[in-house]
């Protein structure tokens, strides 16, 4: 079974949280990456997982 459980988004749901460059510096600092994600990393997670290519891979984090 396969999961994806993305952090913070940049979508319209996220914006009101991120009016500010001290709020998007906020976000950003909370994630390992150093950024907020992008829908179409959260998107292509998604086809990889509904794909061929993710038979047998199995990880944890």
């Amino acid at each position: 079974m396969n999961c994806i459980c993305p952090g913070v988004v940049d979508t319209n749901m996220t914006k009101p949280f991120m009016k500010t460059e001290k709020d998007v510096e906020f976000m950003n600092n909370k994630h390992p990456i150093g950024r907020i994600g992008r829908p179409i990393e959260v998107a292509n997670a998604a086809l990889y997982f509904a794909s061929d290519e993710s038979y047998g891979p199995q990880v944890q984090f």
